[in-house]
């Protein structure tokens, strides 16, 4: 695979070291590639795009990327809990937390069968009806 240490298998993603998972710099390279753009270029867009995603929640505003999920931010009450070590019961703080919805198309591709994500599953049909 030119990318190289990651690959889309019926268990998910996985590198060549046969870990599941991505890291930003597999993200940018396959993005490179699959937009045939340079990888400075992907980077730039991508940290952007997470830049901006993290300024708007932190904002309290709510942001929704349509089939892929929604990105929000909201209070969590304050609740009681007990220290583990003493057994204490200790107050913890409201406090504002950041909430991922995954949305139709995302949840989706989640729950394909194995045959469609080893033949021809493509980012490109997230939200789109089958």
């Amino acid at each position: 695979m030119p990318v190289g240490e990651v690959s889309l298998t019926s268990s998910g993603l996985t590198s060549d070291k046969g870990k599941k998972g991505m890291t930003r710099a597999q993200l940018i390279a396959i993005v490179a590639e699959q937009t045939q753009t340079s990888a400075k270029t992907c980077d730039l867009i991508i940290r952007k795009f997470l830049d901006t995603i993290t300024l708007e929640v932190a904002a309290g505003e709510k942001i929704t990327v349509s089939g892929f999920g929604t990105f929000e931010r909201k209070r969590r009450k304050a609740t009681m809990a007990r220290n583990p070590q003493t057994g204490e019961p200790m107050e913890i703080e409201s406090q504002n937390v950041a909430v991922f919805r995954a949305g139709s198309g995302l949840k989706e591709a989640v729950r394909a069968n194995d045959e469609r994500r080893k033949n021809d599953f493509s980012l490109d049909d997230l939200g789109k009806k089958h």
